[in-house]
């Protein structure tokens, strides 16, 4: 794949988690989407390489959600292979593996500050906080035993239908984007495969239910829809909360589809008033992106460190 050549500001593109960082405090969207370009160089600002160091950090929760994603990616090759899906327990050492090298890597915090890239930092470690280990063991054994028994899984595997797998997403590679009206879109589902006549879409979950969730799967069923061509009335759609092993089923209709598109297009108009050059992307002064301080924001954030709203 050819890749363009970095221009002086990011690309635009549009994203769930893009979508919610606008929402949720314009100065970590700023730090995120646009304060960080060129941090990776070492003849960089030497502010902007921090930011860029800190738009690295991940939480153990973050860590935990990609690795049992991957997991699903590779379960899956694995029953291609073999007819079969790994047993629990080589589920879980994967899980354990992924989780053990994050740990031990934010351990060495210079070698991070060196190579950002190269080396994984956790949140929690990187400000001194105590990491969720109990309950990140606890969602182990939770979620590798539930996705087992997953309606998706089950389906899968035992369907007499002929059942066809056209994506089962890897966060550890580049997924191409859509376009929408214009825009870059990254909106892949977790799984996608055909049963029958239908496109089932599912995304994995491995926190609590959320009503957002709706929205976001919404974007999946776009995606599919812009993808492949498929008519909405011909894609399902489905949550599966593998923390306590249930699932929801989303009704797909046109007028939902339709809703998220509008939604979508009110976002994109609503990001670039922030731009001062909407063709090369460039953002208005950092000072335009105001600030929402609260102690929960605050703490979770990446860029605490160097937002001087910062209020933990």
């Amino acid at each position: 794949m050819n890749r363009m050549a970095i221009g002086p500001y990011p690309s635009f593109s549009w994203s769930y988690s893009r979508n919610s960082s606008f929402n949720g405090c314009l100065r970590e969207y700023y730090y995120n989407y646009y304060g960080y370009h060129f941090g990776w160089s070492k003849n960089a600002d030497p502010e902007i390489q921090r930011i860029y160091r800190l738009k690295k950090l991940n939480s153990l929760y973050m860590v935990f959600g990609n690795a049992v994603q991957e997991l699903t990616f590779h379960a899956f090759n694995y029953w291609s292979r073999e007819g079969r899906l790994p047993t629990i327990d080589q589920l879980e050492s994967f899980l354990r593996k992924e989780l053990n090298k994050a740990v031990a890597d934010s351990r060495n915090k210079a070698a991070f500050i060196r190579t950002p890239k190269k080396v994984l930092m956790l949140h929690e470690s990187y400000y001194n906080e105590e990491l969720p280990i109990d309950t990140i063991k606890t969602r182990i054994n939770c979620c590798t035993l539930n996705f087992l028994r997953s309606k998706s899984v089950q389906e899968i595997i035992n369907n007499t239908e002929k059942i066809e797998l056209v994506e089962v997403d890897n966060p550890k590679e580049f997924s191409e984007p859509i376009t929408f009206k214009g825009e870059q879109l990254f909106a892949i589902p977790d799984l996608l495969y055909k049963k029958g006549d239908k496109w089932i879409v599912v995304d994995w979950k491995t926190g609590k239910e959320d009503d957002d969730h709706v929205q976001q799967i919404y974007l999946y069923v776009l995606y599919v829809h812009y993808r492949y061509g498929i008519d909405v009335e011909n894609i399902e759609a489905r949550i599966e909360y593998l923390l306590y092993g249930t699932n929801k089923d989303v009704d797909v209709y046109e007028e939902e589809v339709e809703w998220m598109e509008k939604k979508m297009s009110e976002s994109i108009n609503s990001m670039k008033n922030y731009l001062e050059d909407p063709v090369d992307n460039k953002p208005k002064h950092m000072e335009s992106f105001q600030a929402s301080p609260s102690s929960f924001k605050c703490k979770t954030c990446n860029f605490r460190e160097v937002c001087v709203e910062s209020i933990v």
